[in-house]
């Protein structure tokens, strides 16, 4: 029968051992233990009396579910064989056991132990006169221990544990008394049972939900040393305390409407600092309300800061022009001193970017009617037509053009400017008065001069040519001042 017994609990022990838990022997640390119980024999004697017994123990971590022990006890054996004829033994149990934790939570243990140890008999005075007389009256033997225990872990320190078993001898002296066949036909065993108590010494170090702060700590923070994450702000309150210097036990350290691990793991904001931007926006608002970004400054670049468009003028955080007038609303509030919520800040009917385009004050509705353009003027040319360009005055005697030029000399510019595929040729003549090779020279010079006056405004040099004809082309008899005055003249004639 105590063979099937034992069966059945090694069969027991090797399920239970396959289920994970979440032991935590490693947490205790070194542990001092004392029980106290009952005894009862398990031997040939008719009665089993039961008798009192107690142990102390000195426990240590081996693996997180496992925990090595060293113990002694005192304790005492009883039978008899159903007469006043009654035995006892004194047993001093040392034995090293260990526990294997079959089931737990986070403060119950539910576990297994076996062992082996030495125990010394010594057999009381009072011994039954069917004492077997082969056997003496005390002496060592071996034995092994095992059973089953729970485990009550009531606070950091103190824990307090049931539990019961069998332990096996190799020895028959520990009851005197024969079998009813007259011999000692097998080792004696004891069963117990006992309620104890334990101290953890040495736990100050243990993290028992392994977020990186002692356990120790973790109470002096108000942290959940169960928890990895106590606030569930996605971020372990080791992270947080060690790294990150934000409160673990609030899961908004700076109150700027994100959690922690929001602004750590997604948005990558400061997590300790309510407007990481300093735009004068909270990290939270920027995200929830306005949808701005919380790492920029000024999230459309318009020159303004998203705090000055929320809170001062009003304008929109994510749009540069928010009236549409083509300024940025940074430029009509610092450069411009237009208003950013209306297009035309004058009201003169003309919008703010348009006037500052074109170089009218958009705070003065006067300018806003546009002005009214001068006409261009031009000659009327065609190819191999020369045109006399009346009204170009010269100092007398040189090539030096006289302002009251300028009115004709335009509209030959501006005949070129407005026409790209006109070329010309400036022709210089003078009157008969002076040489022949000086007039030539002055005609030339003449022609050349109106040349230089339209390059340098900007027309192509490769667009004119020039030729001076003396007095050999008169328009009028040289005999009068009439007639020479018609024949200094320059004239236009267009070549392409």
């Amino acid at each position: 029968m105590r063979k099937l017994l034992y069966l059945f609990l090694l069969i027991a022990l090797l399920i239970l051992i396959q289920i994970p838990v979440s032991a935590q022997y490693k947490e205790q640390g070194f542990t001092i233990g004392v029980e106290g119980g009952g005894l009862i024999g398990i031997n040939e004697a008719k009665d089993h009396p039961i008798r009192a017994m107690g142990r102390m123990d000195f426990g240590f971590p081996i693996l997180d579910r496992l925990q090595g022990s060293i113990g002694a006890g005192s304790a005492r054996v009883a039978g008899s064989i159903g007469t006043a004829d009654e035995f006892s033994s004194d047993l001093v149990p040392v034995d090293f056991r260990f526990r294997l934790a079959l089931l737990s939570t986070s403060r119950v243990i539910f576990y297994g132990y076996g062992g082996a140890g030495w125990v010394h008999y010594s057999l009381n005075a009072a011994y039954p006169a069917t004492r077997d007389p082969n056997l003496g009256l005390g002496g060592w033997t071996g034995f092994i221990p095992f059973g089953i225990g729970f485990l009550f872990r009531a606070d950091e320190h103190w824990s307090f544990r049931l539990d019961g078993g069998d332990n096996y001898t190799f020895s028959d002296a520990l009851n005197p008394v024969l079998s009813a066949a007259g011999s000692s036909d097998q080792n004696d065993s004891y069963g117990t049972f006992a309620v104890g108590a334990s101290y953890s010494v040495g736990r100050s170090n243990k993290d028992a939900d392994g977020d990186g702060l002692r356990d120790k700590l973790e109470k002096q923070l108000g942290t959940n040393s169960k928890n990895v994450d106590t606030d569930g702000d996605r971020l372990a309150d080791g992270e947080e305390y060690n790294h990150y210097k934000t409160d673990p036990s609030k899961g908004d350290t700076d109150n700027d409407g994100l959690g922690d691990g929001e602004e750590v793991l997604v948005f990558k904001t400061n997590p300790l600092n309510v407007d990481s931007d300093d735009d004068g926006l909270k990290d939270g608002e920027e995200i929830s309300s306005y949808k701005t970004d919380p790492l920029q400054t000024d999230t459309d670049g318009d020159g303004l800061k998203d705090g000055d468009e929320v809170l001062t003028y009003k304008t929109s955080p994510n749009n540069a022009d928010f009236d549409g007038d083509g300024l940025k609303d940074g430029e009509e509030v610092n450069s411009y001193k237009t208003h950013a919520l209306t297009d035309d800040t004058d009201g003169g009917k003309v919008s703010d970017g348009v006037e500052v385009a074109r170089g009218t004050d958009p705070l003065n509705p006067e300018d806003d009617l546009a002005k009214e353009e001068p006409k261009v003027e031009v000659l009327k040319v065609e190819k191999g037509q020369a045109i006399i360009l009346e009204g170009i005055v010269f100092q007398t005697a040189s090539s030096e053009i006289l302002p009251a030029s300028k009115e004709i000399l335009m509209k030959a510019y501006n005949t070129l400017d407005q026409n790209s595929d006109i070329e010309v040729e400036i022709q210089g003549h003078t009157d008969n008065v002076g040489k022949h090779d000086y007039n030539t020279t002055l005609s030339q010079s003449r022609a050349d001069a109106v040349k230089s006056w339209l390059v340098n405004a900007g027309i192509s040099t490769n667009r004119i040519t020039t030729e001076g004809f003396s007095f050999d082309k008169p328009l009028a008899t040289n005999d009068t001042p009439e007639g020479r005055q018609q024949n200094r003249r320059i004239e236009f004639l267009r070549t392409q």
